[in-house]
């Protein structure tokens, strides 16, 4: 326990003040801040500057006035609490001086009452700092803008360690989580032993979410709330992998980089809506253009002029503002995975049973944005995609080219279409073999093609023609009748479906030439066809530019395989028969569609059910731990009250028995100064004995006994 002056001599040699379980009065406060103002420039240069105080009294007064008589006027105490913290602060304010500064409770006292530092004293520094790394406070109270004045001032902070009594005072975490996503170099908080709400936890998970410089969050361990626990285990499990690891797997994952490209549409939607309401001014048009160019970004790898590494940087220095803000501050893990930061169009996504591509092509419908889809079919996008079972959906070809509305969206994909259809006969070309087939399927595609440019140029036709083809639908309408013209769009995307299904089937995805067996199931999507085109409405005269030609080809087509299959029913009655029983395994599939759902409603049920009766057993455990706990307490101070009762026994024994010694070693003198009395008598009774006996031996002189002379 170092006094001042120990700590100011060790300062002066190494830089490092410690002061521990001591105090601090006004003159050491001042004779230390002038010794810091006078020899700065040494100071600074040493490899630790360190102040830290712990369990230290600021005194507010001189050392000469506590000797005066009396002592120092109590009168003075405000004042001089007030003076002596300013001392502090302006220790504290000396910028590139300290790296390492702790306060734990540093407090004064005055009536023997604990007054700690001003909630507000870290809101008035003022020097900001590069050099301090490591800050711990802990105090009973702290102001939020004091907290948030630490974080702008010391922005090379590394570990921030704070215990702190948080119910004190009103913390919008929220601000906080804010704060610390914006400090550029922390990596460690610590929170201590107090224990925080659901607020707080929330806010940390969050901070997580977009801060991936923090390494460690120490907390303590909430007891007794079951979703506090979970949120706390969730923080610790994603802090127990490094930075970079969580960064690429939360931040460059599919799934994320798909939700991003959604946002993106999605906000472009609801800016377009704003526009049109007149609400939007420059800014948020040029908004309009940076998500665009975001979904842009996600996408560039699948086309032809795809982003290489050096281009992909270049986006992050000039267009990184169109990236939200993560990916920006965290551009050297970007940069280290680049291959990542990329979406994979055929990447399947289990959860929605769908490809990334055909996710996004829905949205991109959804939100009737033409600038997406047009990405996506630059990105080769696979427009023939169905879904597996059990999705019911119509395929999303089918619903882009529906009805016969102008929209710009079904322009791109029949355009699209029609620019392709050269990779069809690419396909086609695996049929060389087959060359009778072969020239039926180029017929096809032709056909399909010049129906293409047909719907197109219906699309682009004026609005005058739309308004007469409605009054002729009302009267349609009003004899029961169907109108055959809002159905060719769905109907030719089916043509198109069919056609790449059946050439995906027989060429196995377009890895081998086709065999019989392969045919005969190209075969069967060709009837279905046949079935489809047959039972379609037609236009007056029983006429249609789509299914007259369309029927004649596929026939052809259907003979030409069963020469190859040895497959020649009538295939308007085998489609009968084929339609038949797949509507009895359409029946089959809502059945076991249905148990299915059953199972899964019951598996919830289930889950809830444990999850509940997890809970109860989290909250019987934690009660169990707390009776526990209770019952070690008591037992403990049973056998510390135990303790005290014996050690009492013991010091009454040990009274009792120093007691009789005492008194026997007071008998046992009283019996030796008696016996060394008695001696002492003795003695004397022999020396007056002695002495009388002598004096009747000696000899008396006799004046006549001596001669004269």
């Amino acid at each position: 326990m170092p006094i001042f002056i120990e700590a100011f001599d060790s300062f002066k040699l190494n830089g490092c003040f410690h002061l521990n379980d001591t105090f601090i009065n006004l003159r050491q406060l001042e004779d230390l801040k002038e010794y810091i103002r006078d020899n700065f420039s040494r100071i600074s240069q040493l490899p630790s500057r360190q102040l830290h105080l712990s369990q230290v009294e600021l005194i507010p007064y001189y050392a000469e006035e506590m000797c005066e008589a009396g002592g120092p006027a109590k009168s003075l105490y405000r004042g001089r609490i007030e003076v002596a913290e300013n001392l502090l602060l302006t220790i504290l304010d000396f910028s590139k001086l300290w790296d390492s500064i702790q306060l734990n409770e540093v407090y004064s006292c005055l009536n023997e009452r604990i007054k700690p530092l001003n909630p507000n004293f870290f809101a008035n520094l003022k020097s900001n700092s590069n050099v301090l790394k490591k800050l711990t406070i802990k105090t009973g109270m702290l102001t939020q803008e004091s907290l948030i004045n630490i974080l702008d001032l010391f922005f090379a902070l590394d570990v921030l360690s704070l215990e702190l009594d948080w119910s004190t005072s009103p913390y919008d975490w929220q601000r906080l989580r804010r704060s610390f996503v914006e400090h550029s170099h922390l990596k460690c908080l610590d929170f201590g032993t107090i224990s925080l709400d659901m607020e707080a936890y929330t806010a940390l998970s969050e901070l997580l979410d977009e801060n991936y410089r923090i390494e460690r969050i120490s907390l303590a361990e909430p007891v007794g709330d079951p979703a506090l626990m979970e949120i706390y285990e969730q923080i610790n499990q994603r802090l127990s992998e490094s930075c970079w690891i969580r960064f690429k797997k939360e931040q460059l994952s599919q799934q994320r980089l798909m939700n991003l490209a959604l946002h993106a549409l999605d906000d472009v939607k609801t800016l377009r809506i704003e526009q049109q309401k007149g609400n939007l001014n420059s800014w948020d048009k040029k908004d309009i253009s940076k998500l665009n160019k975001r979904f842009d970004f996600l996408l560039n790898s699948q086309s032809k002029l795809a982003l290489v590494s050096h281009e992909k940087e270049e986006w992050l220095k000039k267009d990184g503002y169109t990236l939200p803000r993560v990916y920006r501050d965290y551009s050297f893990y970007v940069k280290e995975h680049f291959a990542l930061f990329q979406l994979h169009l055929d990447t399947f996504i289990p959860t929605h049973r769908k490809t990334v591509g055909y996710f996004l092509l829905e949205k991109a419908l959804e939100t009737k944005n033409e600038e997406a889809m047009e990405a996506l079919l630059k990105a080769n996008v696979n427009l023939f995609e169905i879904p597996p079972p059990p999705n019911t959906e119509e395929p999303f070809l089918k619903r882009a080219l529906q009805g016969r509305r102008r929209c710009p969206i079904k322009k791109l994909l029949l355009s699209h279409i029609r620019k392709n259809s050269s990779l069809m006969e690419l396909a086609v070309g695996h049929f060389s073999e087959h060359s009778e087939l072969h020239n039926v399927l180029k017929e096809l595609i032709d056909h399909l093609s010049k129906y293409g440019d047909i719907l197109i140029h219906k699309n682009d036709l004026p609005g005058l023609y739309f308004f007469t083809k409605d009054v002729v639908n009302l009267c349609r309408k009003m004899f029961g009748l169907e109108s055959p013209s809002e159905k060719r769009g769905e109907e030719y995307a089916g043509f198109q479906l069919g056609l790449y299904e059946s050439i995906q089937v027989a060429t196995v995805n377009g890895q081998e030439r086709p065999n019989p067996d392969s045919l005969s199931h190209m075969q069967k999507i060709v009837r279905e066809m046949i079935e489809m085109s047959s039972s379609a409405l037609r236009g007056f005269s029983n006429g249609s530019e789509l299914h007259v030609p369309m029927l004649i080809i596929l026939k052809k087509l259907d003979i030409e395989l069963g020469k190859i299959t040895g497959i020649t029913d009538d295939p308007i009655e085998q489609a009968s028969i084929i339609a038949k029983y797949r509507n009895v395994l359409r029946a089959k599939d809502a059945t076991i569609h249905g148990l299915i759902e059953r199972m899964k409603e019951q598996k919830v049920e289930m889950e809830a059910r444990h999850k509940q009766e997890q809970e109860e057993m989290q909250a019987r455990l934690a009660q169990e731990r707390v009776q526990e706990r209770a019952q070690e307490r008591a037992r403990q101070a049973q056998e510390r009250a135990q303790q005290a009762q014996e050690r009492a026994q013991e010091r009454a024994q040990q009274a009792q028995e120093q007691e009789e010694m005492q008194a026997r070693h007071a008998r046992e003198k009283g019996e030796l100064e008696e016996q060394i009395e008695m001696l002492g008598n003795l003695v004397e009774q022999n020396r007056m004995m002695n002495r009388d006996t002598l004096s009747e031996e000696r000899p008396r002189s006799n004046a006549s006994f001596f001669p004269r002379w």
